[in-house]
């Protein structure tokens, strides 16, 4: 049984506007870049790198997503993670009790770029993290943010 936990701690992104961050280069590159052309991060990479902020004085340049929003997603997509990697992981009699999932979510596109997973064997964490590189959340005006969603699987 699967139960997310209400809790959702979003944090500002941290920004450094020397100068634009590869990521940015990259996805900019083409109309519509395949995910698996950008190599997935952790959550901590992702936060560190640095992100162009543009006119800083221009209105609504750093709204995020709201810890709600992000639950609210999150939680939408429960049932299919628990399908492809949850339940096989409690399977294979590994007790996972509260997963933490760390996001690095970019504004422009609601890209994962970075997620960091925790408890859990390799498997079950990259199962996890290939499913999240393919979603997309809803965009937001600022360059990037992160977020913790967490849920009890026993």
């Amino acid at each position: 049984m699967v139960e997310p936990v209400r809790r959702v701690d979003s944090e500002p992104a941290a920004v450094d506007a020397v100068e634009a961050n590869e990521l940015s280069d990259e996805a900019d590159g083409s109309e519509r870049r395949n995910r698996r052309d950008i190599r997935m991060m952790s959550y901590e990479e992702a936060m560190a790198r640095p992100v162009e902020v543009g006119d800083a004085t221009a209105d609504g340049g750093e709204a995020q997503l709201s810890g709600e929003e992000v639950a609210s997603f999150m939680d939408h997509h429960l049932d299919e993670m628990y399908e492809l990697c949850i339940e096989k992981e409690i399977r294979r009699e590994n007790e996972l009790g509260t997963v933490t999932i760390d996001l690095a979510i970019r504004g422009k596109d609601g890209m994962v770029l970075g997620t960091t997973i925790d408890p859990g064997r390799r498997r079950f964490k990259k199962c996890l993290e290939d499913y999240l590189e393919d979603v997309r959340f809803p965009t937001f005006a600022s360059p990037r943010m992160g977020a913790r969603y967490r849920f009890h699987a026993g």
